[in-house]
């Protein structure tokens, strides 16, 4: 769900000490806030890519922050282009064990091959030579479908052969997983859940912080009440953080008050759930 527009929505956050918007809900990883849950998992997943092989899968409900720790992942890993080579998928159609070695190969600027096996050997072949030059190379699958058996048997296959592979994908990627047998035993496995309030008050705190405001725009108060509304999920909180602030320039208040934290989230939650 997209904020509303406001023509002097980028000078109202000036006015509060913002230098850029705080609450964009597209996933930037330089928002990404290191909670109790996204902190261990990105340590985690940097711990499998430097042994250079393996699957990790990280499911969860929407909004709990799978895009954005997949975009922290790529951009790591970007900025490292001398030691590694990222080939990062959003929501590709790779239904098929040949689209996914097609989209990964497309990613890497490798050529097209005609059936599985000429695909594989050009994808391979890449991987093997940037690993002789000292290059590894990282898979990064985010997605919103579900993921057939061909398709993660496939980035089973790539993950236990070639380089390590990472997905990021729904609550049901789990249940896939484990049709493949081999695969569910041998790969990572983690889950990402709404934040306790400890967490919710820290992404708020630095999210605001990122975007250059050095003091609390939220109450206790008001940061409870979000919390309690949206169960925690981050999509949510940031969404109607946003909304508030949206709301704050309107009422021209240099302040989240409560009761505009409080009608502007019931109006958030009529629109979400019809």
């Amino acid at each position: 769900m997209a904020l509303p527009r406001y023509p002097a929505r980028t000078l109202y956050l000036r006015t509060l000490g913002f230098s850029e918007d705080p609450f964009n809900p597209t996933p930037d990883p330089r928002f990404l806030c290191l909670t109790s849950q996204h902190g261990p998992l990105l340590e985690r997943l940097f711990s499998m890519v430097e042994r250079s092989s393996g699957l990790a899968v990280v499911d969860g409900h929407s909004g709990v922050g799978k895009s954005i720790v997949a975009r922290r992942l790529e951009s790591y890993y970007l900025c490292q282009p001398d030691e590694y080579c990222v080939a990062y998928l959003y929501n590709l159609p790779i239904d098929t064990e040949y689209a996914v070695l097609s989209a990964i190969s497309a990613e890497l600027s490798l050529s097209r091959r005609k059936g599985v096996e000429g695909q594989w050997d050009e994808l391979s072949a890449y991987i093997r030579s940037q690993a002789t030059s000292g290059r590894a190379t990282v898979i990064v699958v985010d997605t919103q479908d579900d993921l057939t058996k061909e398709a993660l048997t496939q980035l089973h296959e790539i993950a236990t052969h070639l380089a390590p592979v990472v997905v990021f994908g729904k609550s049901s990627l789990t249940v896939a997983l484990a049709h493949i047998p081999d695969a569910a035993e041998h790969a990572y496995r983690y889950t990402l859940a709404d934040l306790d309030l400890e967490d919710t008050v820290a992404m708020v705190a630095f999210r605001c912080t990122v975007a250059g405001r050095k003091t609390p725009i939220f109450s206790s108060e008001a940061l409870m009440y979000i919390w309690e509304a949206t169960y925690g999920n981050p999509g949510d909180v940031i969404n109607i953080c946003g909304r508030v602030l949206n709301a704050m320039g309107t009422e021209h208040l240099d302040s989240a008050a409560l009761p505009v934290v409080t009608a502007t989230t019931q109006a958030y939650l009529e629109v979400k759930l019809g």
